[in-house]
């Protein structure tokens, strides 16, 4: 009889969502950590305490269903879902410029329109650099 191969592959029970590797099972390695299974984890109220510390530092991620987001947020499934499409769909911009042109006020008002300008202009480049339509020097 031959021996059973071992693999060092990933476990069924670990997934890839939105760049963050998510676990089912203690969450140990992990960046983030699934919110559907976080009530079935056998944590202790310290290993608690410790992950709630982590996500509320930055350290660690949580990534929570819509239903548990709802539920935080005393929102319906169906107002989140709206919101969702309503900005997949590019509504919301108008909101978005608006605050976007206080935010710039604020700066001009700061450091004054010609370094405001100048600043805008580096972040210009830098884009430009970064996409690849400016030449690096």
């Amino acid at each position: 009889m031959l021996p059973n191969l071992h693999l060092n592959t990933a476990s069924p029970g670990v997934k890839i969502s939105s760049g963050h590797t998510t676990t089912n099972g203690n969450g140990n390695g992990s960046d983030a950590v699934s919110g559907r299974g976080l009530a079935h984890r056998k944590w202790t109220l310290t290993e608690r305490i410790a992950y709630a510390a982590d996500v509320a530092t930055g350290m660690k991620h949580l990534d929570l269903s819509q239903g548990q987001l709802c539920s935080i947020f005393h929102i319906t499934p169906g107002a989140l879902r709206a919101e969702i499409k309503a900005r997949a769909n590019g509504n919301g911009r108008e909101e978005m410029l608006a605050d976007a042109r206080t935010n710039l006020r604020e700066i001009v008002d700061e450091v004054g329109l010609d370094a405001a300008m100048n600043l805008l202009s580096e972040m210009e480049t830098q884009l430009q650099i970064q996409c690849g339509l400016y030449p690096m020097k």
